[in-house]
């Protein structure tokens, strides 16, 4: 049988043919019909986010480009349980960047995409999509539906939050009973194209990553979703004791079990200590 770029090949004792091709992979051939052996393992490697949960693996192929534009690689969210790894690929959605775990149910998950909206998938079947004509969130093309998310974190309350960017109302939530609010938090947010991860700490405050070197953003909605009276935003710099700004350029952010808040930077890797820590 014929192989583009074999390396190597070998006759077994049942009449097989087996060869390594360069490029194809492991292939056999018996009476002339080829067939692939593909080992079980992930579909790709353009992993862009990763969660895990009750024993389950989860990632999401996607990207952007280092200006925050489409790679529009296919929707594709992979689990590993069990020693195996299934998938769910959707070519009609795209670029798919980050991922949530319900808290109560590790086969529940919804996936962001930048552009393409919401995912949610019921043990790894897309059960739902969520866009402008049935969320709170918005498009960035006027009439359109082309909504970018950057970002995703449950709270303690099963409220899933979301940042959506370069529009009027730059913050959306998924409230635990299925209904959808968002905040125009005071315009802070509205002159940014790109907003990126969200992280919900243990005192209900949400930080939000503002990419290519923007900084940070905080909000404090005092645990009354639906009052945005009593909120507080505040727009800042990562700065020193001496408030001079050390960087804006900030890739990741997470908070450890004492309520600190890490950043990842281009400066290498910073720290919030709680009892700095003042919205």
């Amino acid at each position: 049988f014929w192989t583009g770029s074999p390396r190597s090949a070998v006759f077994d004792g049942n009449g097989y043919v087996w060869a390594a091709d360069y490029g194809g992979g492991l292939l056999s051939s018996r009476w002339g019909n080829k067939e692939p052996v593909i080992p079980n393992g992930p579909l790709s490697s353009s992993v862009f986010d990763i969660a895990s949960s009750g024993g389950i693996l989860y990632y999401v192929q996607g990207g952007i480009s280092g200006s925050w534009n489409n790679l529009f690689k296919s929707a594709l969210v992979e689990s590993f349980v069990n020693h195996e790894w299934k998938a769910d690929k959707n070519d009609e959605n795209r670029d798919l960047i980050k991922i949530a775990v319900a808290p109560d149910d590790p086969a529940h998950i919804f996936a962001a995409s930048w552009g393409y909206g919401l995912m949610e998938y019921r043990d790894l079947q897309m059960v739902n999509e969520y866009g402008e004509g049935n969320s709170s969130l918005q498009s960035i093309i006027p009439g359109g539906d082309f909504v970018r998310i950057g970002g995703l974190a449950y709270d303690r309350q099963m409220n899933l939050w979301m940042t959506n960017a370069n529009v009027p109302e730059p913050i959306s939530v998924r409230k635990s009973d299925g209904s959808w609010k968002s905040f125009k938090v005071n315009n802070l947010l509205s002159g940014f194209s790109a907003l990126g991860d969200v992280v919900v700490t243990q005192s209900g405050h949400k930080w939000i990553v503002i990419p290519r070197g923007n900084g940070l953003f905080a909000m404090n909605d005092k645990g009354t979703i639906d009052d945005v009276s009593d909120d507080e935003y505040k727009l800042f710099s990562v700065v020193d004791r001496n408030g001079k700004v050390i960087t804006n350029e900030i890739f990741s952010i997470a908070e450890d079990r004492n309520g600190n808040i890490w950043l990842g930077t281009n400066r290498g890797i910073l720290v919030y200590y709680l009892s700095l820590i003042h919205i």
